[in-house]
Formats: C-alpha cells, structure tokens, sequence
C-alpha cells in the first residue's frame, strides 16, 4: 500500500537546473540559480510533504495545481530539537532577472498559499558542493555524509559558508517511502572558492 506522502513527494516535477563547476572525488561542486520556494516548518519529513503538497495539489488562494521542482530540500539545524524547515522550488530566475518583475509574472508558478505555515519565499542557493547517497536519510546518516562532504571540502581547498555549522542542506528525489534504491544528497554552500 503507498502511503500518502509517497504522492505528495510525486507532485515534484523537473528538476532545478544547476551549472556543473567541478566533479571531485566523491561529490560535485554545482551553482544553482536563484529561486521562489514554498517553504514550511515541520517536526517530520511525512508532515511536511503532505503540507507542500497540499499547497501543490490546489489548498492555494488560486485553487490551481501546480508542479514544483526536484528537489525536495530541507534545512535542519544541527542543535538537539533544532528547527527543521522544507522548502520546494517552484521556479528559477535567470541571472540578470528583474526579481519584483517575475515573481508578478508567475503568479501562476506560484500562488499565494492557504495556510499561514506555508509561506512564498525567494532562496538563493549559489554555488554548493553536492555529496550523493542512496543509504535511508536517516537523521544519523544525514549528518554523517553532511561531515563527510565538509571534510571534502576542506581538503580540497574549499571553504564551506559559516552556516554550515549550525545547519544541515539535505536534497531528496523521491518519495520518502519509495522501495526503490534512493537518490538523496547533501548540499554545503562555499564562501570561498575557485568559481566566485
């Protein structure tokens, strides 16, 4: 039987486009564009997709579905009952892109959402290192690739932002329940680099 939140992860559509900068051994350094989220707070990964999907599925002032973007991210303090936070792209601006200008434009991207924890934000994400796994994204296994990747990082002359002490970047591509082998990742903003 699939559980709920199985649909609400399969309303995510495309995936965010980024620029390859770098494949390292063992991770990718990628620039993203900036892009309007849906974000919500939760307290587990089931409550938030069915949150975001609802606002997907039609619970918007527009009362219209729409399809985000691949991936599901989500942004986790480090510290013990830290806020957790899940975000779903709904599109992206070019560079040089009026931002007051498109986010009228694309009302229809993005309604204004019904609930008041859900709120339209714009994020941008800039250039990350990205370690890929398909072990379960457990809290314990979030948190190993995540140090895994910062030491990478380290190595490799990058500095990752301050940020990334207190936070984790967590990606997912597929439904939480999915019996299928995962694609999930971790994503480190850099501050320091050889793309600035």
């Amino acid at each position: 039987q699939v559980k709920p939140a199985d649909d609400a992860a399969s309303a995510l559509g495309m995936e965010l486009p980024s620029i390859l900068l770098r494949r390292g051994i063992g991770y990718d350094v990628r620039r993203y564009p900036r892009c309007r989220v849906a974000r919500t707070p939760y307290t587990n990964r089931p409550e938030g997709f069915d949150k975001l999907g609802s606002y997907a599925s039609g619970e918007n002032k527009a009362s219209i579905k729409i399809q985000p973007l691949a991936p599901s991210l989500v942004i986790a303090e480090k510290k013990e009952g830290g806020k957790k936070t899940m975000e779903w792209p709904l599109f992206f601006l070019m560079d040089g892109t009026d931002e007051a200008a498109e986010i009228e434009k694309s009302a229809q991207a993005a309604p204004e959402p019904n609930a008041e924890s859900i709120s339209l934000e714009m994020a941008s994400y800039g250039t990350m290192a990205v370690l890929t796994f398909s072990d379960a994204a457990t809290a314990e296994a979030v948190a190993y690739y995540h140090q895994k990747l910062m030491d990478k990082c380290v190595e490799d002359g990058l500095t990752p932002a301050d940020e990334c002490a207190e936070k984790i970047i967590f990606a997912q591509y597929d439904p939480i329940f999915a019996l299928k082998a995962k694609r999930n990742e971790v994503w480190v903003p850099l501050k320091a680099h050889d793309w600035m």
